[in-house]
């Protein structure tokens, strides 16, 4: 098995397979891959109660390369509200396996769900498409190679009522004067 040393600093050796494989004398803090999904749809939560987080379909998934790396992930999107829902909430959850593994332990709660970043308006009767950004850096403690699917949940806070629904993103328009918001879901391996 090859190995290249700095000094006495491992930075790279050799897979059993012969790969290339990132070193344990990497200095701390430098990015080692990046993968990226970008979604040209929107999601639209309309359960009654909205406080019901739904899957938003929006994911990224990443094998690290070492099991001691951590994760950044980051979604960019838009969310809209329907008239009296004032509290839209985000989050993002680690899954393994399809089997949820843990949520973005970020902000505040609501109704006992914690939620990442949350957005407030009085709400409308037509889309607000405010812009959102919403990150986790996670500590993923999963063994190299390893598939990790981060996916985007979304949640209101309408409890009951008539017509509840928050909105993330948008759908691609044929209409060239329409806007298209594109969600893009990332995720960077960064060594510890």
């Amino acid at each position: 098995m090859a190995t290249l040393k700095l000094n006495s600093y491992e930075l790279f050796t050799q897979s059993e397979n012969n790969g290339p494989m990132i070193g344990t004398g990497f200095p701390a803090g430098v990015p080692i891959q990046f993968q990226l999904q970008t979604f040209d749809y929107s999601f639209t939560n309309t359960k009654n109660p909205s406080t019901i987080w739904e899957d938003t379909g929006y994911h990224v998934t990443i094998s690290p390369f070492m099991s001691n790396s951590k994760i950044y992930v980051e979604c960019i999107s838009t969310v809209s509200h329907h008239l009296n829902q004032s509290t839209s909430r985000i989050d993002i959850r680690r899954y393994v396996n399809n089997t949820h593994l843990a949520t973005s332990p970020h902000a505040g709660t609501h109704n006992g769900d914690g939620a990442t970043m949350g957005s407030y308006d009085n709400g409308s009767s037509t889309d607000n498409g405010h812009p959102v950004t919403i990150c986790w850096y996670d500590e993923h403690n999963q063994s190299s190679g390893t598939p990790i699917t981060y996916r985007v949940f979304l949640a209101g806070n309408l409890v009951s009522g008539n017509s509840p629904y928050v909105q993330m993103g948008t759908t691609a328009s044929t209409n060239p004067t329409a806007y298209d918001i594109i969600t893009t879901v990332k995720a960077m391996e960064i060594t510890q």
